[in-house]
This record gives structure tokens, C-alpha cells and sequence, in this order.
């Protein structure tokens, strides 16, 4: 049962992490216009 609310905990810690990490790429896609982000 503990483990189960960890992986439910770090999903829940890790998808607003994702979602930064996605934005800050784009924007960082967006200024330097020639390089490429995933």
C-alpha cells in the first residue's frame, strides 16, 4: 500500500515538473529561433 502512494505521489510531483520543463524548452525554442528542443 506504501508503495502504491508513492508512485501516486510522484506522479503528481512529477507531471507539473514535465509540464515546466516543456514550457521553458519552447520558450527557449522561441528566442533562439535556429536551435532545436525536444
Amino acid at each position: 500500500m506504501m508503495i502504491f502512494t508513492f508512485i501516486i505521489i510522484s506522479v503528481h510531483i512529477t507531471q507539473p515538473v514535465i509540464n515546466l520543463w516543456r514550457f521553458s524548452v519552447s520558450i527557449t525554442t522561441i528566442s533562439g529561433k535556429g536551435k532545436k528542443g525536444i
